[in-house]
């Protein structure tokens, strides 16, 4: 795995720890070796939102753990140990190496005096206490649309009536308030532009252009289902796909779709049980990247034994970054007629189409909406 006959210091703690997973394990538990998504001990987490993934990178392959409630802890387990320690992991990785060569034992270093137990103690007893620093409130400036706005939706096909509809508005600036009585502001910006996704006591901010590319502030409702409200009584087929932008992308070229916030989110049983009954067929639609696929897969063998019409669609798209989602799909010139072949290949494979339980009025017909 790690082929270099002289090996740094962080190559040998990737080899003497099962690529960092024997690191993660110490203080997440066995159910780091769970496919299921679990719940970070380290902060306010009630919702399973945590997974490990191995991950292949030049300076040598290893495990990731993403905290998708809580992209801070999003890292490797030198990210992790730097986070227990209240290190920072660039500016003092030298201290994370020696703080987890002296915790596990491993003798890389000579002479190694650096005690971590107590670090780890005050991050543990700040979680038991609810002293994790958090977004606990927050203010937004709202402004109008924008021509490159326009632009940038317009190009999936998703209209300024779409996005009203799913409660989705263009922020001049943003401010959070945090629960350690300090704040944060943020700006928007014509070529950073900033959105908010708009919940009754809450609100997900999207960047698209920027490094991070969302935030959460305020109450988000559990669970988190995007599209849900917009859904007709009945209908033809429903998808379920990874994320906000495809829903709405998918709504704009008259389908009905829905997220639950993230491609390794567990999908609630009934949930998809009121959608099978609620739709002739429910479609798992994520994105067509190694990820996605992996993910798309696991959940439909979830379910498929207990949902009699959920399919498994994987849209035929490359994978890389600008061509992995439905929204691409749409933008690189397919119609909603190419999705319905598609969906009506996988239902010849899977044996067919299921009745629609109960016809209705409501049922969102299909074509795409002008901008």
């Amino acid at each position: 795995m790690w082929n270099s006959n002289e090996k740094s210091p962080m190559e040998k703690i990737l080899l003497a720890t099962n690529g960092g997973k024997d690191i993660f394990r110490r203080y997440l538990g066995d159910k780091v070796d769970s496919p299921k998504t679990f719940t970070n001990p380290y902060r306010n987490d009630q919702r399973p939102s945590c997974r490990i993934y191995w991950q292949h990178r030049p300076s040598g392959d290893r495990y990731v753990l993403y905290d998708f409630g809580d992209p801070s802890w999003t890292g490797d387990a030198f990210h992790f140990m730097a986070m227990m320690g209240k290190m920072d992991a660039e500016a003092e990785f030298s201290k994370v190496l020696h703080a987890i060569d002296n915790e596990f034992g491993l003798g890389i270093f000579d002479g190694n005096k650096e005690k971590f137990e107590k670090k780890v103690e005050a991050v543990k007893n700040a979680s038991r206490n609810n002293y994790n620093v958090t977004i606990t409130a927050f203010s937004r400036q709202e402004r109008p649309f924008y021509p490159t706005d326009r632009d940038f939706w317009g190009q999936y096909g998703i209209d300024t009536a779409t996005l009203d509809r799913f409660h989705v508005v263009p922020l001049a600036k943003c401010r959070f308030y945090r629960n350690n009585n300090t704040s944060f502001q943020l700006w928007g910006a014509r070529d950073n532009p900033m959105y908010g996704y708009i919940f009754e006591r809450g609100m997900k901010v999207y960047r698209p252009k920027d490094q991070t590319r969302f935030l959460y502030a305020g109450e988000i409702p559990k669970p988190y289902v995007f599209g849900w409200n917009q859904l007709p009584k009945t209908g033809d087929k429903v998808f379920i796909t990874g994320g906000e932008k495809d829903v709405m992308s998918l709504s704009a070229h008259g389908f009905n779709a829905l997220t639950f916030n993230s491609e390794t989110a567990e999908l609630p049983e009934d949930k998809v049980s009121e959608l099978s009954r609620r739709f002739g067929d429910v479609f798992i639609m994520f994105d067509s990247d190694e990820t996605g696929r992996r993910e798309s897969t696991a959940r439909y063998e979830e379910l498929r034994g207990k949902v009699d019409n959920l399919h498994h669609l994987v849209l035929p798209l490359s994978g890389v970054k600008s061509d992995k989602d439905i929204s691409d799909f749409f933008r690189d010139g397919h119609s909603a007629k190419d999705l319905d072949s598609i969906a009506g290949e996988v239902l010849a494979r899977d044996g067919g189409r299921h009745e629609i339980r109960e016809k209705s009025s409501e049922e969102t017909p299909h074509g795409g909406l002008s901008l």
